[in-house]
């Protein structure tokens, strides 16, 4: 992107001037003013115009293409425009996410309790009990399914992620403000949805006997994550040419990725979202949340911690070292007493032999 030392210098004064201001190039006229590449004066400044929301307050021309009926023509034209940043830009809702996460693991919880009380009801072959749990405890959570379904169908029709950078392309016109905004908002919105899939999927394992998937099924969550995953707004951000003219946002925004990350994700700890980062998070995903349910940490008193499971296995190899340093100690004592035993033995049948010896020397002198 070429642009003239005098018009940079002359950019640089009105940034100071206003409470945010912003250059850019644009490579062509958009197709919606159905202008050619090589356009009039009067067409790139209404253009700019509609761009800025307002008057712009500087402009200037590209090299001239030609000069046609209506004047001079240009193949671009460079501007600058000032906003406030402050109306511009609101923070996304982080304290709204964790509520609905703890909502749903909540919910997560209370229907892990109820369905273990309908399979014990089942087993006792009491289908009046099951009927009364279903009508009067599962209320809630049936209404929350409801919601967060209508709303993930809401979110796939709303937001589409190729549509949603494409305004970032070479030349478009956005602030670092404007293009750190809406790298939050994304990565909120999928927050949301990364939240909802690990609902639905910890879900479908507390409903199966054993934690199986089919095929089909295994195609199915592949295909949820790859267009919900976290880190694709990231990837997708970080891919973008924007970040070469702000290479500062990546640092910025990594703790912010990370928090989010953290509020979104149901009742795993930090150190199995390590791999969330990961492109290749899909299939590890999945092994996971078979662990979770392997392991058996969705107990009516909740989940177990990883600093319990911790706990656990600290005592377990205490145990076993302990043990084993029992057994090892017993096994030397065994082995020097054995030595000893033959020591004693051969200094015994080495003494009766000298013994022997000499007697036979004295009987033989005689």
């Amino acid at each position: 992107m070429f642009i003239p030392l005098s018009f940079a210098v002359f950019s640089l004064f009105h940034v100071t001037s206003c409470n945010e201001c912003w250059t850019d190039r644009l490579r062509e006229v958009p197709k919606e003013f159905s202008a050619p590449s090589c356009s009039l004066e009067d067409s790139l400044v209404e253009w700019a115009n509609v761009d800025c929301g307002e008057q712009v307050q500087t402009y200037e021309f590209g090299e001239r293409c030609k000069t046609g009926l209506g004047g001079p023509m240009h193949s671009d034209i460079r501007f600058t425009c000032c906003k406030p940043v402050e109306e511009q830009y609101p923070e996304p809702q982080i304290e709204e996410l964790r509520n609905e996460s703890e909502r749903a693991f909540e919910m997560l919880k209370l229907y892990l309790n109820v369905f273990d009380n309908i399979t014990a009801s089942k087993e006792r072959g009491d289908k009046g009990m099951v009927a009364y749990i279903v009508e009067h405890e599962l209320v809630e959570f049936t209404k929350y399914l409801a919601e967060i379904r209508t709303d993930k169908g809401k979110q796939k029709q709303v937001h589409d992620s190729e549509k949603f950078f494409n305004k970032y392309k070479p030349g478009t016109v956005v602030t670092k403000q404007a293009f750190r905004h809406s790298l939050k908002e994304y990565l909120f919105h999928q927050a949301t949805v990364r939240m909802t899939i690990s609902f639905e999927v910890i879900l479908s394992l507390i409903e199966k006997e054993h934690v199986l998937f089919s095929k089909e099924e295994k195609a199915q969550l592949r295909n949820d994550f790859r267009h919900t995953k976290f880190n694709y707004a990231w990837e997708t951000a970080t891919m973008s040419p924007r970040n070469d003219l702000f290479p500062e946002l990546e640092s910025e925004m990594h703790q912010y990725y990370i928090d989010i990350l953290k509020l979104s994700t149901i009742g795993l700890s930090s150190n199995e979202l390590t791999f969330f980062g990961d492109s290749d998070s899909t299939e590890k995903l999945i092994q996971l949340y078979e662990k979770v349910l392997k392991e058996e940490r969705w107990t009516k008193q909740g989940i177990i911690t990883s600093m319990g499971m911790f706990a656990i296995w600290l005592v377990t190899a205490v145990v076993f070292v302990g043990i084993t340093s029992v057994c090892m100690w017993a096994r030397n004592r065994k082995v020097h007493t054995e030595v000893d035993t033959r020591d004693e033995a051969d200094l015994e049948s080495q003494f009766s032999a000298s013994d022997r010896c000499s007697l036979l020397g004295s009987a033989s002198s005689v």
